[in-house]
Order: C-alpha cells, then structure tokens, then sequence
C-alpha cells in the first residue's frame, strides 16, 4: 500500500498526475507537522527531508468545530495547489481553525503573487448554543452566551493570522458576491434552505471553471442533505475529488463554468423536488463518495425525506438502509434528532 510520504513525494517530484492523490498528499501534514517549516525553504528541500524518512510529528489541532485533517487539508491546499488565480473563500467559520490553516498555507505559497493573497471569510459571528461544548474546558469558555455576535472575539482568536484574512460580518442568506472569481471555496454554512438558495446563487456560478475547488465542510454528515441534490443537479460541471478522513468533508473540483441560471433554487424545496430527483440524486452519491461513507450519505437520505416533510418515505428509506446501518454513529445522530426534534421515533433498534 502506498504510504503518506510517497503519495506527497509522486505530487511533490511530479511523477504522478493524479488528481486525487495530489489532494490526498495533505495526510502527510497529519504524521509531521514539522513540514511546515520546510515549505518556504522549497519543493526541493521538502523532497529531501521526506527521502530521509522523518520523525513522527503529529499535528497538533486548532481548537475548533473542524477535524485535524481538514486543518491539515486546508493547509496543503493554500500551499502547494492553490495558483492564486482566484479568491480563497471561507464560508462559515467559529474560532478559526481553518482560517488559521488556509493563512499558514497562503503564507508558505512557493508563488510570490499568491502569498500577498488573503482569506476572504464571511460568517454572521452569532454565538449558538452548540458552540458551547466545544469551548468547555479552554480558553474560551465563557467567552459568549447564546445570541451574541462574536466576531470581535474571532479577530482575537485569529490575531497572529488576521493580515492575510479579510473578515467580513454578513448574513448569507441575502449576501451579493461581487469579488474576484472564487480558486477555493469552503463552504460550511448550508445548514438550512435560505442558506443553500442563497450560497449556491452567489457562490458557485464564480468558482473558476478546471480550477475552482468545492471543499464541501459537511458533504457526509446527516442533516446536510441539501447538499447531495445540488451537487447532484450540478454534477456536469463537478468532478467528484476526494472525501476528508476523519471528517464530514468532500472535495470537488469545478469542471466548467457553472451557469447561474441553474443556481436558481427556490425555498421551500419540497415545491420542487421530486420523490424521484431524491432517489436519483442519493443514488448518485453513494457511487462517488465510497464504501466506507454508505452509511452517512444513507442517513441523510432519511434525512432529506423528513426536511421535505415526506414522513412516510423517510420511514421507508430508514427501513430499506436499516440493515446496513448497525449502530453507525451517524444514524444515532438520525434516530435522537428524530425523537428529539420531531417526535417521530423511527422504527426498530
């Protein structure tokens, strides 16, 4: 089996041109975060400590609601693929863990040009209650309660990376693009159908056609089931890249230009969407994401039966997957928010 290192060393020496291993190469960063310190030295100083069989290094991640291989995704990207031909855009952010990832990388950019580029963020900066647990024992604990705007204390929590972020307060679900074409977007706030109309309307049609990746933050999670109709919708102008271990993430790559007349969605969805774009849309997505991620792309196929309020198709989705599921932690997830949210316990188990 091919290991970390020789899947960077193919990108890195340019014997192998595939795609996917090329945004694969970021697990390197997993096991010796000290490359880090290598980029700017360049590619071949990076190549030689990577022969040499270095020590284990293991990263140490950003506090925050992102795994520590997206992090280390983020950062391979904004350093050894992004040409800085496009904006880096970040949609949805808390404390800054990726942010900070995306500016290291920036800044280690063996290309002058791109390293004076900045990381455009855009988020409400609302503080939510479940942001709470995942401050609770740091630093940042206590730092704001639910209904507070919070994007002043993000700047203070990005303040060794902020020159090279340009931070935007904005509700994005009414928010114009109108900057440069977008290289790299990440997009981690599709959390309801405003959101997705409004992110997909203005977004998508700017991502640079052969170059515009789509770093989908929860493309294999449950509750974002969206998500799989759009890109389903779309998936002439996306080539599926890789999904993010460890994570909900999935990396698409934009093909062609996508039109904006087809990002011209409509809320409430459930007007539009049909039991059969459904079927076809969830069938298509478990071809691309692999076995390993079945089980999530089918939770969130139940998932989006009950965003639609189809309440009898959700049940008969749940019962058609049920045996595959097998105390998968996603589908937990899916039974609790079931009985938790709509008081609609799914059956058996």
């Amino acid at each position: 089996m091919t290991s970390h290192i020789d899947t960077a060393l193919a990108f890195l020496e340019e014997t192998s041109t595939d795609l996917r291993d090329a945004h694969r190469a970021y697990r390197v960063l997993m096991q010796h975060s000290h490359l880090t310190d290598y980029f700017q030295g360049g590619k071949q100083v990076l190549i030689k400590e990577l022969q040499s069989h270095p020590k284990v290094f293991p990263r140490v991640p950003y506090i925050g609601m992102t795994t520590l291989q997206e992090q280390a995704y983020c950062e391979w990207y904004c350093t050894h693929l992004y040409e800085g031909a496009g904006e880096v855009v970040e949609l949805g952010t808390f404390l800054g863990s990726l942010t900070k990832s995306m500016v290291n990388g920036v800044r280690a950019n063996p290309r002058a040009a791109t390293r004076e580029r900045k990381v455009r963020v855009y988020d409400l900066f609302w503080w939510d209650f479940i942001m709470e647990g995942c401050v609770k024992g740091t630093a940042y604990e206590g730092m704001c309660k639910e209904g507070d705007w919070f994007v002043e204390d993000y700047k203070r929590s990005i303040r060794a990376w902020i020159d090279r972020a340009d931070v935007r307060q904005a509700d994005l679900t009414k928010f114009a693009y109108d900057q440069e074409p977008v290289e790299f977007l990440m997009v981690d706030v599709m959390k309801y159908e405003k959101l997705c109309v409004n992110v997909l309307r203005q977004f998508f049609p700017a991502l640079l056609p052969g170059k515009g990746i789509l770093f989908h933050q929860d493309y294999l999670h449950f509750y974002e089931a969206w998500v799989h109709i759009i890109q389903y919708l779309l998936r002439d102008y996306f080539e599926p890249v890789t999904p993010i271990d460890g994570s909900g993430a999935f990396v698409f790559r934009c093909t062609q230009a996508v039109p904006p007349d087809l990002c011209t969605l409509q809320a409430p969805l459930k007007d539009s969407w049909s039991d059969a774009l459904v079927e076809e849309a969830f069938a298509w997505s478990k071809g691309i994401v692999g076995e390993e991620n079945q089980a999530v792309v089918n939770a969130a196929h139940v998932m989006m039966y009950a965003h639609l309020e189809r309440w009898e198709q959700a049940e008969a989705t749940y019962n058609a997957h049920a045996a595959q599921f097998a105390g998968h932690p996603s589908v937990i997830e899916l039974r609790a928010y079931f009985e938790d949210r709509f008081q609609r316990p799914l059956p058996g188990q």
